[in-house]
């Protein structure tokens, strides 16, 4: 039995491998392959599918090397022209701070020659004044010399007048010292006669004694002190009378010409008025002179201010002239310059779209990939390069902040650089063909201070 099951079994195996199946095989099986028949027709349409995307999509990256080509072509033509536009922008800058700086400096010498104009004003006004004031002391001086000279000619009559009572008085005194020295003579003659009488006495008598000659000298003597008295007292007497007798001349003097001026009245007022009409000439020709002074003064103010106001007028209209010429470059560079932001602007937008793309190329469509980074660099290493070289000449214009401008510099270890350094700069920054480790090996060179970066290449 065991032999006859192994027999069946093998014959179903030889049947089998003969291609003989059951019913429920055979439905199996044709379920099978109908289903294994229908993927193959979705695997043919599928592959179709795939053939025709994958033609597109080799259409589209032919398309798509050929617009990379010709993106890479206007991506440098886009750097030439704004390396063109920027080199530009800054010699337009350049040429408006030029234009600034020499509208400065004439400002400056516009202010400057007001202030010398003023000054020279203020030292011609100063010189009119001391001229005018020497002149008014000069004409007091004159009026003084004059007032002096009369006081001295009035003093002169007054000294010949007293000269005249002096000579007067010494006649009189000289006639009463002769007086004197009559009675004087006349008395000695008495007293040699008393002195010869007295050795012989009258009638024969005998001589007297001594002392009877002194007791008559002293009663000689008291006899001449009452005369003397007496003729002092009239002598005082008479000097009163006199006095009196003066006062009574000067009275009838005083009287004698207040007579003789009621008498010459139109005499008189035609004097004084004459003398008024003097003094007040003298005062008007004074004041004709000082009038005269202020008029060639005020006429030499006048030319002097005529001058210089049509100078300044001149200088006005040549510097109107040339700020008329600066407000139309200024315009002009303006409207350059407004032209050239709206430029500058469309290529910031083509080459942040074309930063854009190639971010998405690199793979890094969020972060800032070496290439932007080293050419934000280049941007930042020039402008610090002029802003150094800026820094320098301002140092030579103010050399008393050399000292200080270096030593700051040399903290944050910069270096000004030259001229030719800067013109260096940018020929390589300008040149399309150098690698961009060269320009930033530039740029280190020149600002003074350099980075570590790694070796990149061009896009």
């Amino acid at each position: 039995y065991a032999a006859e099951i192994q027999i069946q079994q093998m014959e179903r195996k030889v049947a089998r491998g003969m291609g003989e199946r059951s019913d429920e095989e055979k439905k199996r099986l044709n379920a099978e392959l109908q289903s294994l028949q229908s993927q193959v027709e979705e695997a043919k349409e599928r592959k179709k599918i795939l053939s025709t995307q994958s033609n597109k999509l080799a259409n589209e990256l032919r398309v798509a090397k050929r617009r990379r080509v010709t993106v890479a072509a206007q991506k440098k033509e886009l750097e030439v022209q704004i390396t063109d536009l920027e080199a530009e922008n800054r010699g337009n800058e350049k040429s408006l701070e030029k234009v600034i700086a020499e509208k400065e400096r004439c400002m400056v010498e516009n202010d400057v020659m007001r202030l010398e104009v003023k000054r020279i004003r203020d030292v011609l006004t100063s010189k009119a004044d001391q001229v005018f004031t020497l002149e008014n002391r000069r004409q007091q001086l004159e009026l003084s010399m004059q007032e002096r000279k009369q006081e001295i000619a009035v003093h002169q009559d007054v000294q010949r007048a007293q000269l005249r009572f002096d000579e007067d008085e010494k006649h009189r005194v000289s006639v009463e010292l002769a007086g004197r020295k009559q009675a004087v003579e006349k008395l000695r003659g008495k007293y040699e006669t008393l002195i010869k009488m007295s050795g012989q006495g009258e009638d024969g008598e005998a001589p007297k004694s001594q002392a009877f000659y002194l007791i008559q000298v002293a009663q000689r003597r008291e006899e001449l002190q009452c005369e003397g008295d007496k003729l002092d007292q009239s002598i005082r007497k008479a000097e009163k009378e006199i006095q009196a007798l003066s006062h009574t001349l000067e009275h009838l003097k005083g009287k004698n010409t207040a007579l003789r001026q009621s008498h010459l009245p139109a005499d008189k007022e035609t004097i004084q008025q004459s003398e008024t009409m003097g003094l007040q000439l003298k005062l008007a020709k004074d004041a004709l002179f000082k009038k005269e002074k202020q008029l060639q003064r005020l006429k030499t103010d006048h030319e002097d201010d005529s001058r210089r106001l049509e100078q300044v007028r001149q200088q006005a209209s040549r510097l109107d002239e040339r700020r008329g010429h600066l407000g139309k470059a200024c315009q002009q560079i303006e409207d350059e310059v407004g032209s050239h932001k709206l430029m500058v602007e469309k290529m910031r937008k083509k080459v942040a779209k074309l930063s854009s793309q190639h971010k998405q190329r690199a793979g890094t469509p969020e972060s800032e990939t070496i290439q932007e980074k080293l050419f934000r660099a280049e941007e930042l290493e020039e402008m610090t390069a002029h802003a150094l070289f800026t820094v320098g000449q301002l140092a030579d214009d103010y050399p008393e902040i050399t000292d200080v401008m270096t030593s700051e510099l040399q903290k944050y270890g910069l270096v000004i650089p030259t001229r030719s350094e800067v013109a260096e700069l940018q020929e390589q920054l300008l040149d399309p063909a150098a690698p961009l480790t060269d320009r930033s090996d530039a740029i280190s060179s020149v600002s003074g201070y350099g980075g570590q970066g790694d070796e990149t290449q061009g896009w």
